[in-house]
């Protein structure tokens, strides 16, 4: 997770490090994280419909 905090520290503003991010959290099950890095996509672009699937996603690992 470091290398990819890394490069969002220089391009915080790159939809597709923070979806991989976003994938990332979900696979290690850190939901809190996820979502909030997702909500930040979502701020910056609400009709990405990747961002809208994680949040789905999010949700349904968070009701298991």
């Amino acid at each position: 997770m470091t290398f990819l905090d890394d490069k969002l520290k220089k391009h915080q503003d790159s939809r597709i490090l923070l979806e991989s991010k976003v994938n990332i959290l979900i696979d290690l099950l850190d939901l809190n994280e996820a979502m909030r890095v997702n909500d930040q996509i979502l701020e910056m672009d609400p009709e990405n419909i990747d961002a809208i699937n994680s949040k789905g996603v999010i949700y349904e690992q968070n009701s298991h």
